[in-house]
């Protein structure tokens, strides 16, 4: 199994100085971050459908897969045999999904999909930085950043680098277990502007609670309601509902 240390280099073909990330997104006009405190709650799941769900209703939408160490955006999206290359400008290029998602993510990276990829802090910085500095995103109405869970390095990244984020997304589900670090990147959100790139702190958007309901139909089949589909749809009808503290 091969192992992704972090000596091999990120895709580039200029070596001048790069332009910040504010100057990089300059042309993007909602930033939305998407977090939990503990993982496996769904939280991909519902920034490729907040992503999906407003490229539907017309919107340029971008998703960088911001979780170095378990990528999953590019699975979800049927894209994990791609590639990301770099264009004849030096720019990286994100790759587009059949739904016209731009994405970008480490898994695009990786020769092997089983490969783990052995990195510190600094060097997730550098890679995070990279992303938002190097890669063409073009024009966008929304580029969402899917973080790893908890409120580590990567984090921290997103926080010092992505200028004035329009609202965090925090997904849960109803174990006790898993609200405890619910509240922890809520705090997070919430002292945003100690670490921040943003002026102010930013503006909480919403909690997602998934599989917090179960039940058999008549005929004996299995329906399991999360609530995350409504969601992406409200989102992508009613965008604007960012910034409205809902519970």
């Amino acid at each position: 199994m091969n192992v992704f240390t972090g000596s091999e280099q990120m895709p580039s073909k200029k070596e001048e100085a790069k332009p910040s990330a504010a100057e990089n997104l300059k042309d993007v006009k909602h930033k939305i971050i998407v977090m939990s405190g503990k993982g496996g709650v769904g939280k991909s799941t519902v920034a490729v459908n907040l992503a999906t769900a407003l490229t539907m209703s017309g919107k340029k939408v971008g998703l960088l897969d911001a979780d170095m160490h378990g990528p999953s955006i590019p699975m979800m999206f049927g894209l994990q045999d791609s590639q990301m290359i770099v264009n004849d400008k030096g720019k990286i290029q994100p790759i587009q999904t059949a739904s016209n998602v731009k994405i970008i993510s480490i898994a695009l990276l990786l020769e092997n999909s089983d490969s783990p990829v052995i990195w510190r802090g600094p060097v997730k910085m550098g890679a995070i930085k990279q992303f938002l500095e190097e890669v063409e995103w073009g024009a966008l109405d929304y580029l969402i950043v899917d973080l790893p869970p908890g409120t580590g390095d990567e984090p921290l990244s997103v926080a010092q680098l992505v200028p004035s984020p329009d609202g965090v997304v925090i997904v849960t589900t109803p174990q006790d277990v898993a609200l405890i670090d619910a509240r922890k990147a809520d705090a997070l959100g919430e002292e945003w502007a100690r670490f921040a790139a943003a002026t102010s702190n930013v503006p909480f958007s919403a909690i997602v609670e998934g599989r917090n309901h179960f039940s058999a139909g008549e005929i004996g089949l299995a329906r399991i309601a999360t609530g995350l589909a409504a969601f992406a749809v409200m989102l992508a009808i009613h965008p604007w509902l960012f910034g409205v503290r809902a519970y």
